[in-house]
């Protein structure tokens, strides 16, 4: 989340929402009125789009497209810190676990998704602008493996276990998901001189 820019939330109740600093909807949640289970070691890989060309935020899950918004306007570049886990201004955490963050500068399209969702990727990867697997194991630094080097510093964590996920180092393209954290802040402090977090 950047606080007045955009974020993704699963609410207590399950659903998935977002919300971006645009003309039209404006800031505030979107309810997609999708459910994300919270079941133990059952894993949902969450991908959201924002094109401003085609005026639309598409929401996929799993690599599956299931929610689409039409939007107006380019997301608000605000001096905010990037926060995982929880916002910035108010005490609202994200409700389940994460595991894998990606922030492209880029469109990802829908079979780029689908192929990558469950893929580790190369940290130079074009259009990665921010890459955190939280896969450190120990320690207090989230390790943005992007070659922006925005490494954060995680306030709570709690491991578990790990989702499956292939490995290639080869691949030049997209994708998130991967270690483990519940209920847990990761507070980027570091400078973005060009905006694009």
């Amino acid at each position: 989340n950047k606080e007045d820019a955009y974020e993704v939330a699963r609410f207590q109740d399950g659903t998935l929402r977002w919300s971006f600093r645009n003309f039209s909807p404006g800031w505030g949640w979107v309810n997609t009125g999708i459910v994300i289970p919270d079941e133990g070691n059952i894993w949902t890989h969450i991908a959201i789009t924002y094109d401003e060309t085609a005026r639309e935020v598409i929401t996929y899950i799993n690599g599956e497209e299931k929610h689409k918004y039409s939007v107006r306007g380019s997301i608000a570049v605000k001096d905010t810190d990037l926060r995982i886990g929880n916002r910035g201004l108010v005490s609202q955490g994200f409700h389940g676990q994460i595991d894998e963050v990606r922030i492209w500068d880029r469109v990802r399209e829908a079979d780029d998704i689908r192929a990558y969702k469950n893929k580790v990727i190369s940290g130079s990867t074009r259009g990665l602008v921010g890459y955190w697997r939280f896969d450190e194991g120990v320690g207090s630094t989230a390790m943005d493996i992007s070659q922006n080097d925005n490494n954060g510093i995680l306030t709570s964590r709690d491991n578990r276990t790990q989702p499956s996920r292939d490995t290639d180092s080869n691949i030049d393209e997209l994708n998130p998901f991967a270690n483990e954290l519940e209920d847990f802040v990761l507070l980027l402090n570091a400078s973005d001189v060009d905006g694009n977090l």
